[in-house]
């Protein structure tokens, strides 16, 4: 009889905070610095927002094939009547509030995470921290 292997799945992960606390800025601005992707494949940003006069604030992710190296935008897929395109994905915050964004970045070695606030006078801050997770 073949011995029974037992494999027991361990999710190993990292915590850090990215920006201790930035003001809003109506030019597209970095958020701290690159991160490695290593071997994980999610990363979630946690990101308190305190809304101030700026309509809004868009955060865009781009991904990095090597520190230091060319930026691409994070792209995203969209349905437009069963016709798919892809385009720059960000997510927009235009409340007060404690927000989370998940991103699948299985095969992306760097990731570096960009604010631009819109309408108003940009005053607002924000604070970011983030974790990597592995299966």
């Amino acid at each position: 009889m073949d011995p029974v292997k037992q494999v027991t799945a361990v999710e190993a992960s990292f915590s850090a905070e990215l920006a201790p606390s930035a003001t809003v800025t109506a030019a597209e601005t970095a958020i701290g610095g690159e991160i490695d992707c290593g071997a994980y494949n999610r990363i979630t940003f946690f990101l308190d927002y305190a809304k101030g006069d700026e309509t809004n604030v868009a955060i865009t992710p781009k991904i990095l094939r090597e520190t230091g190296g060319t930026e691409y935008p994070y792209m995203v897929w969209t349905n437009s009547s069963g016709t798919y395109s892809v385009e720059a994905g960000s997510f927009v915050m235009a409340a007060t509030g404690n927000h989370y964004i998940t991103i699948d970045i299985s095969g992306i070695s760097v990731i570096k995470l960009y604010q631009d606030a819109t309408g108003g006078t940009p005053d607002g801050t924000i604070v970011v921290g983030y974790l990597l997770t592995e299966d």
